[in-house]
């Protein structure tokens, strides 16, 4: 049986929509959430993304995107997600540096980065920081 993950900042119970065309880094993340206590959606590329933000009886409070999507720059789905669903967190992950279009994203408004590969400490501790308002 898994047991949820004994962090010091897991406690969630929000819901967090990680957005990653990436299948192995989708699945880790989703399971990863889901064992510090959050409901999880995915979404493989912008367009879904969007798509499920733009769903109105769907809560979300938080999305975790990767900036390197095949279908949309990460810029544009920022914009497009802070459109749709303003009250909405977004944590920008990346395989690269913060520099370029991630900093671009968190110059728009994205709370915060996490660089990938993404340690079960950062993304706890990240995600509670975020959901609180830090």
């Amino acid at each position: 049986m898994t047991q949820p993950l004994k962090t010091e900042s897991a406690a969630g119970n929000e819901t967090v929509l990680v957005i990653d065309d990436d299948e192995m880094v989708m699945e880790i993340s989703q399971a990863l959430l889901q064992r510090l206590g959050y409901k999880v959606l995915a979404a493989g590329n912008g367009h879904e993304a969007v798509n499920t933000c733009a769903e109105p009886s769907v809560k979300i409070d938080l999305a975790i995107m990767d900036v390197k999507l095949p279908d949309m720059d990460g810029l544009t789905l920022y914009e497009k997600l802070a459109d749709t669903r303003p009250e909405m967190k977004v944590v920008v992950c990346s395989g690269y540096s913060v520099d370029g279009q991630a900093q671009s994203i968190l110059d728009a408004g994205a709370k915060a980065f996490l660089q990938k590969p993404i340690t079960v400490e950062a993304l706890s501790t990240t995600i509670k920081k975020v959901l609180d308002g830090r």
